[in-house]
């Protein structure tokens, strides 16, 4: 069995009978001189919101990306809410802060990149669902009598006191 060795020098791809190696090539040389054209190839990447958390309460979430090109450097990106209308294009950078599109649900951000060639990748994309109902416990505490002694929203807490008849004499508020 014959083993071949390929050598690319300059574009050119020359194939050559590995037991011709060492002997003198105007005697055993099987050489064909074939060439290649190298296909330049688009980026390639990826995007997480917010670390690739599953839900956001805000529209304003954090991107990190992540992109790669075989031949050159990435030096542009663009964004997309809906994949169809895209950012102005803008220097590469591992973060980029972003608004997700309004209203509750499903959101998608695309991305796409550019390489120093000029060749755009196809998109890229993560999903979040925004949740923007926010939920806060409160808390109610009674007293003997089952009346409202204390109650706590959040970062606020209010106490009510009582005059033996059961009227508030003296409601305080603590926080914001």
């Amino acid at each position: 069995m014959r083993r071949w060795l390929l050598c690319m020098l300059l574009g050119i791809a020359i194939i050559v009978d590995q037991a011709a190696i060492g002997a003198s090539f105007a005697a055993q040389s099987d050489t064909i001189d074939i060439r290649v054209t190298v296909i330049d190839l688009p980026p390639s990447g990826s995007v997480l919101i917010n670390n690739g958390d599953a839900t956001t309460t805000s529209t304003s979430v954090t991107l990190t990306l992540s992109a790669i090109d075989a031949e050159s450097t990435v030096d542009q990106m663009r964004f997309s809410n809906d994949g169809t209308a895209w950012s102005t294009p803008e220097p590469f950078a591992i973060e980029k802060s972003w608004t997700l599109s309004d209203g509750d649900g499903e959101k998608t951000v695309y991305v796409r990149f550019r390489d120093s060639a000029g060749h755009w990748s196809a998109f890229f994309s993560d999903i979040i669902t925004l949740n923007m109902l926010i939920t806060t416990n409160i808390t109610y505490t009674y007293d003997d009598l089952n009346r409202l002694k204390d109650m706590t929203h959040g970062t606020v807490s209010t106490t009510y006191n009582y005059d033996e008849v059961g009227n508030i004499t003296h409601k305080t508020t603590i926080g914001n």
